[in-house]
């Protein structure tokens, strides 16, 4: 029974002249555009202090940009790292390094006693 369902749902998009469309499709779609500018969005304090916390997000032309983030921040020893939250662990200067697709900002950072 499967089998036959199968096949019957195989064969409804099948030509049966058995001619081929030498022609690629037609691509309709917008073509993929790059950002114009990028920036960072950080929700927290202008100046953090030790055990403030930053959550970071990228832009694209204003639009956050989603999908897979790498935030790094060196020396690392100055903040932990949970997804895009940093919890500032000591006082002193670093730079904060975000990247999302091919796109990557960077920020010096001081964190203040």
């Amino acid at each position: 029974m499967r089998v036959a369902v199968l096949l019957a749902l195989l064969g409804t998009g099948c030509n049966s002249d058995d001619e081929t469309d030498t022609e690629p499709p037609e691509d309709t779609s917008d073509p993929i555009e790059g950002c114009d500018e990028t920036s960072l969005f950080i929700d927290g304090p202008d100046e953090p202090r030790v055990s403030q916390s930053w959550t970071v997000l990228m832009r694209c032309d204003g639009d956050t940009l989603v999908g897979p983030m790498v935030v790094r921040i060196d020396p690392s020893s100055l903040a932990s790292i949970d997804d895009n939250e940093l919890t500032f662990n000591e006082a002193g200067e670093g730079q904060l390094r975000v990247q999302v697709g091919v796109y990557v900002e960077r920020m010096d950072v001081t964190v203040l006693p």
